[in-house]
């Protein structure tokens, strides 16, 4: 009686055994795990630059709202093309400008581009860190082609 049972036993151990390998076997071909995802390269030497930004409204002394919107840089400006409108609008001239990173409470990426009078301009937020930092570039680049080609030295 053990005897016949223990039999069963390594029958039904082998047909485990079978199906595993047969699972193993089709999990090879199918499964390829994602190699490890090195960040993308960034371009430093953008002096265009488009996609959507959140841009930071002040809306009182201590609260702030977000808005995505679609950014584009022209002619030495950055412009915004609001959801629906046909063309873009000026918001920074770029020239002499600065841009910098900035903390902010509850968001990543967030950068503050700076008039040349020193006056705090916009905070905006990109989307991923390659984002941020071809942001950051571009418009340092930009700004600072346009004080090149406006006084030749």
């Amino acid at each position: 009686f053990i005897s016949s049972i223990q039999g069963e036993l390594d029958a039904e151990a082998e047909k485990m055994r079978i199906s595993q390998q047969n699972l193993i076997e089709v999990n090879e071909s199918v499964y390829t795990p994602d190699s490890d995802v090195t960040s993308p390269a960034i371009n430093r030497n953008l002096i265009q630059k488009a996609g959507y930004l959140n841009l930071r409204n002040k809306t009182g002394l201590v609260t702030t709202t977000w808005e995505r919107l679609y950014f584009f840089t022209q002619g030495g400006n950055l412009m915004c093309q609001p959801r629906g409108a046909v063309a873009g609008g000026l918001i920074q001239d770029l020239d002499n400008c600065s841009v910098m990173a900035v903390d902010c409470e509850d968001r990543r990426y967030c950068f503050q581009i700076t008039t040349p009078t020193g006056k705090p301009g916009i905070t905006l937020q990109a989307e991923s860190k390659k984002e941020y930092e071809e942001w950051i570039c571009a418009i340092n680049n930009i700004s600072r082609q346009i004080y090149l080609t406006d006084n030749p030295e």
